[in-house]
């Protein structure tokens, strides 16, 4: 069960107390009050004809067993413009290509996020350790079981997600792809909505620690660092979401 704290009531002391000494996920609700809702209509007019790499994943990348994955996605540039049109008349949901951990400081999306992350790190004592993404892309994507070294948050502008997560301490049950492979380390060869126990038999322990929540539009997630997460685009449109990582603090 992940906790719930309003951002009314959000302390550094509580989040250290609720979060981050636990190492434990938390939802924090209300964080993003006063936000527009990230429309298409105004990521295009903030984004304009800057051009970004979109994932593509490919039309079977959901049906595909990941024992037959041979790399992870192929990539290509789109202006935000671009981009929207393809999300517009579902070509981004027939070939499964999303704007996935974008980089947009210097721009007018980067202006309308940056009080919200400035109030969330100062009521949570963190310090930022890389610039803050976009992932913009079509409802019924998944983002892959997979794991992040630093802690990060995850905030939700538009439509909600579902978030699958299990502990640092079940890696070993959740059968990491192998070094030096076409696919990194750090994500999981179990297809969680298929399971094949005959191959990964481990992965049923994994299941007593398994957690799940559905992240809805105006919450942040914290997720600690090495948590395992899998993330579901719901809906039957797009969903968008912002997404920021933090240092870890050095123990006194």
């Amino acid at each position: 069960m992940i906790e719930v704290i309003r951002f009314t009531n959000l302390t550094p002391k509580l989040f250290d107390e609720v979060s981050y000494s636990r190492g434990r996920p938390v939802v924090i609700a209300d964080a993003l009050d006063g936000l527009p809702d990230w429309s298409l209509n105004f990521i295009s007019e903030s984004l304009g004809d800057r051009r970004f790499p979109v994932r593509i994943y490919g039309p079977d990348f959901r049906t595909k067993r990941k024992a037959d994955w041979r790399r992870y996605c192929a990539s290509a540039h789109y202006s935000a413009r671009e981009y929207v049109q393809l999300l517009r008349n579902r070509s981004a949901h027939d070939r499964s290509m999303y704007m996935a951990q974008v980089r947009f400081a210097h721009t007018p999306l980067s202006a309308a996020i940056s009080r919200p992350i400035e109030a969330l790190q100062e009521h949570c004592d963190l310090e930022p350790s890389a610039e803050t993404s976009l992932w913009l892309g079509p409802s019924g994507h998944t983002e892959p079981l997979h794991y992040d070294v630093g802690h990060g948050t995850l905030m939700q502008l538009h439509g909600a997600k579902r978030v699958i997560l299990f502990p640092p301490t079940e890696a070993a049950n959740l059968y990491p792809f192998p070094q030096g492979g076409p696919i990194p380390p750090h994500f999981s060869r179990i297809d969680t909505d298929r399971p094949d126990f005959s191959t990964f038999p481990r992965y049923r322990e994994a299941l007593t620690r398994r957690v799940e929540l559905i992240l809805n539009h105006g919450e942040v997630l914290f997720i600690p660092s090495k948590w395992w997460h899998e993330v579901t685009a719901l809906g039957g449109d797009y969903v968008c979401s912002v997404n920021r990582f933090w240092k870890s603090k050095v123990a006194s």
